[in-house]
């Protein structure tokens, strides 16, 4: 009985081995069905039934849940949501950087509205130019509104035919650029009315410039603003023809002004500078005014320079409160028939300096001659003219030969 078993049992168990080793890994091994009893077909189906499927299911749903879904998600929303944040930022930020350097550029960049030739009046509120060759017409007022500006092209001519035609302007500004050639010229002359009322008036914050223009028998030109006159005409300006109460003067200028290389003649008073006024005053021929430079006050800085002051009645008149400490130098102050210099209301402390001035000698007491000053009247400060120039300044203009004798 054991000769039997023994076989059969190792029989089986080599045909297992078999199957295990040469079997597929995918496809189950069937093996002949053995009847050897109830016993023995438990272990002849154990080995070939499955070690080997079993762990594959197991592995394949455990990494499923664990690779993509979990990850995607979390991996992406921050991604697009820093994306979101930074595009806008830079966008908001250079928008309000650019725009205000928009605004500025149109402000000179504007297209001045041309106007044409006749009369005007009325308000301009945005910039405008009067064109050249035209004659242009003033009755009444012509304002300059704020922030406009008015521009004069060469040989433009502007005639104020009544006592009212009047240009003026708050915090606008004029631009007058003629040339050597073709001047602007701004006149009254032929018009029978009395030149003592402000025809031109300028009072802004804005700069105005005059260049080549002539101004001829029109009444004063007032100017309290920030301005530049350049080889300019003031002839027969703030003339009056009864007498009358008040200041009567070609141009005032206050605050920071440059008036350069331009005649003043036959004037009521030809230039004009307020206390509060810092002017630079420099190669200008004063010539036949009843006042040539009138001054008042000294309590700011002053540059007046290289100027020709002749064959007027009174050169310079002293008119503030506070006397002259400097700033009036290397001037030809000479040849003026009432007197070169006058001090006419000087009260503050200290005395008025003129030195380093030509006043046509190098004789002090013919100097003091020509001077009015408190040795004249005791209310009155001193006018000190020392030291002198020896000789005249060579860089002031000439007097044309013309107005020699």
């Amino acid at each position: 009985m054991c000769w039997y078993k023994v076989p059969l049992f190792v029989s089986v168990l080599l045909l297992g081995m078999y199957a295990v080793a040469f079997g597929q890994e995918d496809e189950p091994l069937y093996l002949p069905a053995i009847s050897v009893g109830a016993a023995m077909v438990v272990p002849t189906n154990t080995p070939s039934a499955t070690p080997t499927p079993t762990p594959t299911p197991t592995t394949e749903p455990t990494n499923t849940p664990t690779s993509t879904p979990t990850t995607e998600p979390v991996t992406n929303t921050p991604t697009s949501t820093s994306t979101a944040t930074s595009t806008p930022t830079p966008t908001t930020t250079s928008t309000p950087t650019t725009t205000p350097t928009s605004t500025n550029t149109p402000t000179p960049t504007n297209t001045p509205v041309p106007v044409p030739c006749g009369e005007v009046s009325g308000v301009y509120r945005k910039d405008t130019i009067w064109q050249s060759n035209c004659t242009y017409v003033i009755s009444t007022t012509l304002q300059i509104a704020e922030n406009a500006t008015l521009f004069i092209q060469p040989n433009v001519r502007v005639e104020l035919q009544t006592r009212e035609a009047r240009i003026s302007t708050y915090n606008g500004r004029i631009i007058a650029q003629g040339t050597e050639s073709e001047p602007i010229v701004f006149t009254g002359e032929g018009f029978p009315f009395e030149k003592s009322t402000e025809q031109i008036y300028i009072d802004s914050y804005l700069s105005s410039i005059f260049s080549w223009t002539k101004f001829v028998q029109i009444g004063k030109i007032y100017v309290y603003s920030p301005i530049k006159i350049d080889h300019c005409v003031f002839d027969k300006l703030g003339k009056i023809q009864e007498p009358e109460v008040g200041l009567h003067f070609a141009l005032l200028v206050a605050r920071q002004s440059s008036v350069l290389n331009s005649i003043f003649i036959n004037n009521e008073t030809g230039l004009y500078i307020t206390d509060d006024s810092t002017p630079t005053v420099q190669y200008n021929l004063f010539m036949s005014n009843k006042v040539a430079i009138s001054i008042m006050g000294g309590r700011h800085s002053r540059k007046i320079e290289h100027n020709t002051v002749t064959a007027n009645q009174v050169g310079i008149s002293l008119t503030g409160y506070y006397p002259v400490s400097g700033g009036i130098s290397n001037n030809n102050l000479y040849d003026n028939s009432v007197y070169n210099a006058k001090d006419s209301y000087s009260r503050g402390e200290g005395d008025n300096n003129l030195g380093m001035n030509w006043w046509g000698t190098t004789d002090t007491a013919k100097i003091s001659e020509s001077i009015f000053d408190y040795n004249d009247g005791s209310a009155l400060q001193e006018i000190r003219f020392l030291p002198i120039l020896s000789a005249p300044d060579e860089s002031a203009p000439d007097v044309p030969s013309s107005a020699q004798q």
